[in-house]
């Protein structure tokens, strides 16, 4: 098989592997809602990504690890996601994390754990189940999708703590998806950029001791950016680099915790109203195992960010199409100057045989 005889399904899937594993610690790119390309009419496929992620240390306000003490966590996500084309160009996705967590570190650190996970042991709960919409403007092998989304909690998960589960609040995301195969220069490469933004409901405070709106005056909007370039290695084989940027508009930073007012509202509740920001690069590997099932592996790193945890890790996924529709092969200039030669001699061979 050549990139000139791959249907729009099959090369959008492709690509689509290599996007969707890029939500390993940020949100954007591990929804199939933020992807540039979408499926035939008709197509219903189902991914399941897991994801495993390490810290030990959080970063400052001023982007530096405090250092000297343990504080470990560590998390397993399962993401179920399912994708449908009801209509032409018209993509349809949802998605719901299931995840385990754990605070490992020191009981009786300087920064103390603080919240009912911290206890060292494992917790399991789903999180927040993702309804998405994105519609693609332009056919062929260039192309630009605005998407929106809703996020919705799904269990009573607790917010504070190292090893709190999320922020459990409502969430609306609107964003804008561009791809392109950059031909006629590397035929068998291309890029994607996704950038969202996101806004929510407020946090509520569920500690008698306060009042429930008392973190009303943080907002809860924030940006998120991604950025991949990728290569067709083969037919089937899928490699790319990833940037993926977090940045929260409005919140509480580390230095405004009181850690010597252990019952001040912003020492257990400033995990929900943190200004946290982040930068992940890593790299993802995509293979085409069948027409219906594809493979993605990943890897994310902690490179700068404010008011977070140095997190790193990756994981793998699996993307199955239920649905396929017939589809013709793509029409377009970018697979005119493809050259497979190892695919090319093969044919030759082949009909040299006959």
């Amino acid at each position: 098989m050549t990139l000139k005889s791959m249907t729009k399904t099959n090369w959008f899937r492709s690509i689509f592997t290599i996007c969707l594993s890029g939500g390993v610690l940020a949100a954007v790119g591990g929804d199939a809602n933020a992807q540039a390309w979408v499926p035939e009419k008709g197509e219903l496929s189902a991914s399941a990504n897991y994801t495993t992620g390490i810290s030990d240390d959080l970063v400052s306000p001023a982007g530096e690890t405090y250092g000297g003490e343990d504080l470990s966590i560590d998390n397993h996500t399962l993401t179920l996601g399912a994708s449908y084309t009801p209509i032409e160009n018209l993509g349809l996705s949802m998605s719901l994390p299931l995840l385990l967590v754990r605070y490992s570190g020191e009981q009786n650190a300087g920064f103390p754990p603080h919240g009912p996970y911290d206890d060292g042991d494992f917790h399991f709960t789903p999180t927040d189940l993702r309804f998405g919409a994105r519609y693609q403007l332009i056919e062929g092998s260039k192309t630009v999708s605005p998407h929106f989304a809703v996020s919705i909690p799904t269990a009573d998960y607790t917010t504070i703590g190292y090893a709190g589960a999320g922020r459990h609040i409502y969430k609306g995301h609107v964003g804008l998806s561009g791809g392109a195969v950059l031909d006629p220069w590397l035929d068998k490469a291309f890029v994607h950029l996704s950038a969202e933004f996101s806004f929510g409901t407020k946090p509520k405070v569920t500690d008698p001791a306060f009042e429930e709106d008392a973190l009303d005056e943080y907002s809860q909007n924030y940006i998120d950016f991604e950025f991949t370039g990728g290569y067709f290695v083969t037919d089937k084989l899928t490699i790319s680099g990833v940037v993926a940027v977090h940045r929260q508009l409005d919140g509480v930073t580390f230095d405004d915790v009181p850690l010597g007012d252990q019952n001040a509202l912003l020492f257990s509740w400033h995990d929900v109203a943190l200004k946290e920001t982040y930068v992940h690069p890593g790299f993802d590997i995509g293979y085409t195992i069948t027409p219906e099932l594809s493979a993605s592996a990943y890897f994310r790193m902690f490179v700068s960010g404010t008011n977070t945890r140095n997190l790193m890790g990756g994981g793998i996924g699996f993307s199955y199409t239920i649905l396929t529709p017939d589809a013709p092969p793509i029409d377009d200039d970018w697979y005119e100057e493809e050259d497979w030669s190892e695919e090319d001699e093969t044919d030759v061979e082949a009909g040299a045989e006959e």
